[in-house]
């Protein structure tokens, strides 16, 4: 009798243990095919405003929290690095290269980079985590993507547009170091007044007396001439607006390093850099250098000759020491680099009082970071500073996600 229960207890622990084991087998074989499904709903249903974040470190976390859930899912592959502020290491550029688990390797890769002007890289780190989470196909297998999250970290922390030395890194990646001692002698000649070395003072007159000196100044020349005089760069007043800079940051050495060891694995390499600031409000404008580079033909082949602002066009500038033009030239004959600029417009700068109204700002900002007002007067000067760059605006943020969707969406459909 004790027998037959102990037989009657074993059959019963068997049958148990094979439907545990059935359970489990179709547990695994539900999540190994529906993991990458149910990853992608988490992603769809994250609503695309969500995205903004309210600091530096907030917005690194969501970035390392997008890469790393993309990295659970089963369409791609993915390789990071951090690379360290020499001065704080707690500020850090990420690198996430997002590969596709395809049995040939990809022959294009697309690269994203946020936060060469600090303070805009709230805009670019939050388009690069929706990317991440919302736009690649895992089924096109001639692509790969980098990301490069916060290129001016202690910008980006300290809501500046240039690094701790004051210098604007978009003016900083020179190719031939003997630019470096180039002289802007426009700008010399309107320096004190783009860099008052007084106290700031915010009121009717102050501003009234600034628009006043623009104006005054662009009847004298023009604002074409005005806008290239000062945003080509300069590299003689070390504390003035749009400083390029003696000589390399250190985001040249780790630029170059991406571009020794990453880019060379493939033919086409199409380089992107977001920006907050020029232009029309609530719209993206596409910038590139010239319309008689290289890439011209190809960049008007992705986005149409009409919707590209060439710096040689009238109404536009160009500039001397851009991240572009310096990856461009680590082209080689296996290897073909472009790249453009999205750059998303907040105070309808191509307009003569918008473009007035911007260059106030930007001489408040630097002209408190050196010679610092009152509490308040520095925290009104911070408010303006980041209107410019990011507004608190839902309808300029949901304008944001979805031009630059339409536009980045251009940009793999050419790289298919």
């Amino acid at each position: 009798m004790v027998t037959t229960l102990e037989n009657m207890k074993t059959k019963t622990c068997n049958r148990q243990m094979k439907l545990f084991f059935l359970i489990f087998l179709m547990a695994f074989t539900f999540a190994t095919w529906m993991g990458p499904w149910a990853q992608a709903q988490v992603f769809a249903k994250k609503d695309a405003t969500s995205f903004y974040k309210k600091s530096y470190e907030e917005a690194r976390f969501q970035f390392l929290e997008s890469v790393q859930a993309l990295q659970k899912s089963d369409g791609f592959k993915i390789q990071q690095q951090a690379y360290a502020d020499p001065i704080d290491s707690q500020l850090t550029s990420n690198t996430a290269l997002i590969q596709t688990k395809s049995a040939q390797p990809a022959t294009n890769l697309i690269v994203v980079m946020s936060g060469l002007h600090g303070i805009e890289g709230y805009i670019g780190s939050a388009l690069q985590s929706k990317m991440i989470e919302q736009d690649l196909d895992p089924k096109n297998s001639h692509t790969d993507y980098l990301f490069i999250h916060a290129l001016n970290p202690y910008g980006f922390k300290n809501n500046r547009r240039v690094n701790r030395n004051n210098i604007d890194l978009n003016r900083n990646f020179i190719i031939d170091p003997k630019d470096y001692v180039q002289k802007n002698t426009a700008y010399a000649e309107i320096n004190s007044f783009l860099n008052p070395t007084d106290t700031v003072t915010l009121n009717f007159l102050s501003r009234t007396g600034f628009i006043f000196s623009a104006v005054k100044l662009i009847l004298q020349s023009s604002l074409e001439t005005l806008r290239e005089a000062i945003l080509k760069g300069q590299y003689e007043f070390k504390d003035g607006l749009y400083y390029g800079g003696h000589d390399h940051q250190y985001q040249q050495i780790f630029i170059d390093q991406i571009a020794s060891q990453t880019f060379t694995k493939y033919k086409k390499v199409f380089a992107l850099d977001l920006h907050t600031g020029y232009g029309q409000r609530n719209k993206l404008h596409i910038l590139a250098d010239s319309m008689k580079q290289p890439s011209a033909k190809q960049l008007n082949a992705i986005f149409t000759e009409d919707r590209i602002d060439y710096g040689d066009k009238k109404k536009f500038y160009r500039t001397t020491g851009d991240l572009i033009t310096y990856l461009q030239s680590k082209s080689t004959p296996t290897t073909e680099v472009i790249g453009a600029t999205f750059e998303f417009g907040t105070l309808d700068s191509q307009k003569t009082l918008g473009s007035i109204e911007s260059l106030r700002r930007m001489v408040l900002e630097n002209q408190n970071f050196h010679h610092p007002a009152n509490a308040e007067t520095t925290e009104s000067v911070d408010l303006l500073f980041q209107d410019m760059f990011y507004p608190q605006d839902l309808n300029f943020q949901t304008e944001v996600m979805a031009q630059a969707q339409t536009e980045f969406s251009k940009i793999v459909g050419q790289y298919k």
